[in-house]
């Protein structure tokens, strides 16, 4: 696992990236508790918040 800082992060525009690739994102030396995908620089709160965010993309699609 790879590590961050904040500022580093370069937002892409990637449709449909899968975040296969995340490093730990830290702000001034700690860590935020946030996650970075390597490919398109889009970040989320834990190690497992692409699985999360699929889940309610489907949820969401349901109703």
């Amino acid at each position: 696992m790879n590590s961050i800082q904040m500022n580093e992060v370069e937002r892409k525009d990637i449709p449909n990236c899968n975040h296969a690739s995340l490093s730990k994102e830290y702000h001034l030396g700690s860590a935020t508790g946030d996650y970075v995908c390597d490919d398109c620089g889009k970040s989320g709160f834990g190690r497992n918040w692409p699985e999360q965010e699929a889940q309610a993309k489907l949820a969401a699609k349901r109703t």
